[in-house]
């Protein structure tokens, strides 16, 4: 099933064959468990690891076609350096794998959980919405997408999706924060305005680095 949680397991658990949505609390998770779902086309599994592997405050999420990891910024290569006014911890995307980009054309890579990274906004207020990304490979804006869903009418419910529409340049170096991900939105209605980050392209040791603290202006 999705969406169960498990904690204080015993036995093996250094494998892991899940589908849909699970969540494992209490670090209960290795370091480097074998995910059973690895690179399988079409797969969805995502496996939240909290206090991975017994270390406090350590997060990451498995995934079928690669992992978002929680990391430290500055603390050397590959890591990025912290970005000015940015946040002294980043989401690293990384363990991509071949069918991401050779498999069904929505085989991705997540930053974080969906719609768990959220904005309230005050309607007819119009703001832009920036992520700042480095990347070891060039990315199109296909390849790579912000994606956020808002009210863009107050005439029903609906939810609203506009994507980024940046490409992404290989770093220079550690300290090289000069590329983002945008999107401006204006709502029809005051509420919440939910984001994703999705990879979409493998790259051999390829790897993605995300400030999560968002920019508005």
């Amino acid at each position: 099933g999705s969406g169960n949680r498990i904690e204080n397991m015993s036995g093996n658990i250094a494998d892991f064959d899940t589908s849909g949505t699970t969540y494992a609390s209490g670090g209960i998770i290795p370091s480097t468990p074998v995910n059973n779902s690895l690179d399988q086309d079409g797969e969805v599994t995502f496996l939240f690891s909290e206090d991975h592997a017994g270390v406090f405050g350590a997060q990451k999420i498995f995934q079928s076609f690669g992992d978002a990891i929680k990391c430290a910024a500055g603390e050397g290569t590959p890591t990025p350096n912290q970005r000015p006014g940015g946040n002294d911890t980043l989401i690293e995307l990384s363990n991509l794998q071949a069918n991401l980009s050779g498999g069904y054309a929505n085989n991705k890579v997540l930053a974080w959980e969906p719609r768990k990274v959220r904005i309230l906004a005050t309607s007819g207020v119009s703001k832009t919405y920036r992520f700042y990304i480095q990347s070891t490979f060039a990315l199109t804006a296909d390849e790579i997408k912000l994606k956020a869903l808002y009210h863009a009418s107050g005439a029903n419910t609906e939810w609203t999706l506009i994507e980024s529409d940046e490409t992404i340049t290989v770093r220079d170096d550690l300290d090289d924060w000069d590329q983002y991900l945008e999107v401006t939105i204006n709502p029809a209605r005051t509420g919440w305005i939910m984001f994703e980050i999705e990879l979409y392209l493998y790259s051999v040791g390829g790897r993605v680095y995300i400030d999560p603290l968002v920019v508005i202006s």
